[in-house]
């Protein structure tokens, strides 16, 4: 008993150590294979530069919210962090593989321990400008935030255009012939259309100007389809998610403040039926076209009740119309998450659901 109390810490101290040392091997593996990338793809792509900051995708891609480059290497890939490049050169960094953070300073590694390079999970409580959020997303260098229900279940609204004082609660769209608030098409049909909508003019406007004057942090545009095609629409979704998903947007415009698109909603893991982190998840996405067979996982839900809005409120808006691609002529709707965690759908001039503003702000 004596000699396992003396050997066991230090075998594993040994195994640890051996681990770091891989990882550490893996590390510079990577920094290599980016070296690579980028002297074999200079020669088709002359302008071609590392600059800045990039984060590292679940897949080993790196991307600078511009340019995604696809790295391959031999070994163990990263699944996260952060690189600083100077005229091509990597100068400092934090890099996840498997259960460590790899620390990166002038370009040599300088710290292999447990960690995840100060990257936020999915839900974590984050509280910014006075407002409590959850995180959607973390790729170390923007943060992406939904806020919280509340304690009344929604976001206070001062006084919407359908006269719900303090009600919390929105349409996308009017129903009163006002062509830039109303949905409607030659007086039958609505077409719903995210640059038109009374959340969106609320959000970038009212409420933006209130956030930015109480954060110290830079809020990121989204660029966000506004294609309102009554045959085939993206309409709400993000321009990453569509161009990922093989869609395609005709009218497009940047926004500092959105909604939760449907896409987003699918991704995260606690609630999709396929579990991946690679966003957007295609196989979650495809799953939407039933949503009624769209459930979150019942034992998660108690961990994960920040999703969820509480009772006697209905749901939360999205910012996607219905259509998601699919050759439906109806695309009277947006996406509503309602408050039994199922992923719905509501005609936009129907106020009767929460709002819960997302921002993107540099870390």
């Amino acid at each position: 008993a004596i000699i396992a109390v003396i050997t066991v810490p230090i075998i594993l101290n040994v195994i640890d150590e051996s681990k770091k040392g891989a990882v550490k091997a893996s590390a510079y593996g990577y920094k290599n294979a980016i070296e690579s990338y980028y002297a074999t793809e200079i020669m088709n792509e002359p302008e071609l530069k590392f600059e800045g900051e990039y984060s590292i995708a679940p897949d080993g891609k790196i991307t600078n919210r511009t340019n995604t480059y696809d790295i391959k290497m031999s070994g163990q890939t990263p699944t996260g962090g952060y690189l600083t490049y100077e005229n091509n050169i990597l100068k400092d960094g934090c890099i996840i593989i498997d259960e460590y953070q790899v620390v990166i300073t002038n370009s040599e590694v300088t710290k292999v321990e447990n960690g995840t390079c100060n990257i936020l999970e999915s839900g974590s409580e984050y509280e910014l400008g006075g407002y409590n959020w959850h995180v959607i997303s973390d790729d170390g260098i923007y943060l992406t935030l939904l806020m919280d229900l509340g304690e009344n279940g929604h976001l206070k609204l001062p006084n919407d255009p359908n006269g719900n004082l303090n009600s919390g609660n929105m349409a996308h769209c009017t129903d009163d012939n006002n062509p830039n608030t109303d949905c409607n098409v030659n007086g039958s049909s609505y077409i719903y259309s995210w640059d038109k909508s009374l959340i969106q003019t609320y959000l970038n406007t009212t409420f933006y100007n209130d956030i930015k004057s109480k954060i110290n942090k830079e809020i990121i545009t989204t660029t966000i389809c506004n294609d309102p095609n009554s045959e085939l629409s993206y309409g709400g979704y993000i321009k990453e998610e569509i161009e990922n998903l093989d869609g395609t947007c005709n009218n497009y415009s940047d926004y500092k403040v959105r909604l939760i698109s449907a896409s987003e909603y699918a991704n995260l893991s606690p609630y999709g039926p396929y579990i991946n982190l690679t966003f957007p998840n295609k196989n979650a996405f495809n799953g939407l076209n039933d949503y009624f067979a769209y459930k979150p996982y019942v034992k998660k839900q108690a961990e994960n009740d920040w999703l969820y809005s509480k009772s006697p409120v209905n749901g939360w808006w999205s910012m996607s119309n219905t259509n998601y691609g699919n050759n439906n002529t109806s695309v009277t709707e947006a996406r509503i998450i309602y408050n039994d965690g199922y992923l719905g759908a509501q005609t936009t001039s129907s106020p009767y659901f929460s709002v819960r503003p997302v921002i993107t702000i540099k870390k």
